[in-house]
């Protein structure tokens, strides 16, 4: 029996102008689409006409379909001799499970290949003028799934020690103990947090605040969407590249006023 085989395809931060050329080609080859919800849908116009696709996409604790049952349907139907595409937001190997994919394909002895796609680390931040690392400032950057932080005390400890960038997916509900628990452990308490959400349309928008504001007044999500925390000293050029007015591109940009600073107003 000859089977057909399965492309992993990152497609980047979710908007189709980010797309690869190599992703965009497999796509246009494809037999069957299984795409995320992390996606816009601008990029079903991209997914070739007439061909099955299929939303598997998975939110916080929403699963549209469970992780094995999608791993079960790559490899039903590449037995069938399609050549099968999983579009995953960002890259397959930065939290999207790729590798798990990978695996239960292989032990089907499917046939896979990796698409590189741009991931929401560094696309996400770039789009909006947010630098990860900056020469005079960082050098370094550790990135973080939020879902199991801080279930260890040394992770606090090593993360408020850490002289870079902080980049935290999946934590975005999680601000306050994330604020708290640095200061906690020795960060200081005016280091400004950033978290960049997406629309539907995939339009970021942004909020920053001082770690010790977001203790006393939170951070509330503004939009029902995925979102990333980036904690360290390149915020505050963000913020001021923004203020400039001078930086091109599309976001969502909302000041913080406390309490104290609106009774004074």
């Amino acid at each position: 029996m000859t089977y057909g085989k399965v492309s992993l395809v990152g497609a980047g931060p979710g908007h189709p102008d980010l797309l690869t050329m190599r992703a965009y080609r497999t796509l246009q080859q494809a037999d069957v689409v299984f795409y995320d919800a992390l996606l816009s849908e601008d990029f079903l116009s991209v997914i070739p006409t007439g061909i099955p696709r299929f939303h598997v996409g998975k939110r916080c604790s929403h699963h549209t379909v469970p992780q094995r049952e999608i791993e079960d349907l790559l490899v039903r139907w590449a037995k069938k001799g399609q050549h099968v595409v999983r579009l995953k937001g960002g890259d397959p190997f930065i939290f999207g499970r790729g590798g798990e994919e990978l695996t239960a394909c292989l032990k089907a002895q499917i046939p896979c290949e990796i698409v590189p796609g741009l991931s929401s680390l560094n696309g996400v931040a770039s789009s909006i003028a947010l630098p990860l690392t900056h020469r005079e400032m960082v050098r370094k950057v550790m990135v973080i799934e939020g879902h199991t932080l801080g279930q260890d005390s040394k992770d606090w400890q090593q993360l408020a020690q850490f002289e870079g960038t902080l980049v935290i997916f999946m934590g975005s509900r999680k601000t306050s103990l994330i604020a708290e628990k640095l200061i906690e452990h020795g960060l200081s308490r005016t280091t400004p947090m950033a978290m960049v959400e997406s629309d539907s349309k995939m339009q970021p928008h942004a909020q920053v605040r001082t770690l010790e504001d977001v203790i006393s007044y939170g951070m509330p999500k503004a939009i029902d969407g995925p979102g990333i925390i980036y904690i360290g000293p390149t915020v505050d050029l963000f913020l001021q590249w923004q203020a400039s007015q001078q930086v091109e591109g599309a976001i969502t940009l909302t000041p913080f006023i406390s309490p104290d600073q609106r009774m004074k107003a």
